[in-house]
């Protein structure tokens, strides 16, 4: 089992006295929980979602339902895994809606202010590499969208969001195993999904494993 940094488990602790503040009236402590919290949250959602104004709903409906529900928490270290819950559910609701509405999934996530830009190194100076790897961060983008959900859940919030495994089974609500499959599976389905594409402008295949 992964250990927690003494930095996460001072965070914890501090979730922890603004719970109990919060859960007593004090207004400007819930302020101070989705002041932490706020972007972790829209960076969780756009990654499952794909789509800056559905991610943004989904962040405000996530801390207007824990606001309601917040004197249901018994363990006020657990807000941060608690919010991750909420926010996967909501993404998982929203996505369900925009099927039933035969909406088109969005690749324009990415914005100066707010956008999820995956990190690919640029090692080649020049031009031409500087549009192949642009190209190649988009490719990236839409190879996740396809994915089917159960392995694109597991790669948002682990490769895009950084979630320890542990965090992303208790997140989707499955055994660690299952997560540990799904995350497998999931990196298959992408290198198979750009291999194509990384041969066809000849990069380097270390840099689609740092992409994926």
């Amino acid at each position: 089992m992964a250990t927690v940094s003494a930095t996460a488990k001072e965070s914890f602790r501090t979730d922890g006295l603004l719970v109990l503040r919060a859960q007593a009236g004090d207004a400007r402590a819930f302020e101070l929980l989705y002041e932490r919290h706020e972007r972790r949250v829209y960076h969780l959602a756009l990654g499952m979602l794909h789509s800056v104004e559905d991610a943004e709903d989904v962040t405000q409906e996530t801390f207007l339902n824990a606001y309601r529900a917040l004197p249901q928490l018994a363990d006020g270290q657990a807000f941060h895994a608690w919010t991750t819950r909420i926010a996967v559910n909501l993404c998982r609701r929203s996505r369900a809606r925009r099927r039933a509405g035969d909406a088109m999934l969005s690749l324009d996530a990415e914005s100066a202010e707010t956008g999820l830009s995956l990190q690919v190194p640029d090692t080649s100076p020049g031009p031409q590499q500087a549009v192949e790897v642009g190209e190649l961060r988009l490719e990236v983008r839409r190879a996740i969208a396809g994915l089917p959900d159960e392995f694109r859940d597991v790669i948002a919030l682990h490769e895009l969001r950084g979630l320890r495994l542990e965090e992303v089974a208790e997140a989707l609500n499955v055994p660690l195993g299952t997560a540990k499959s799904r995350l497998s599976r999931g990196r298959g389905y992408l290198r198979r999904s750009l291999a194509a594409y990384v041969q066809a402008v000849d990069l380097p295949p270390r840099r689609l494993a740092d992409a994926a």
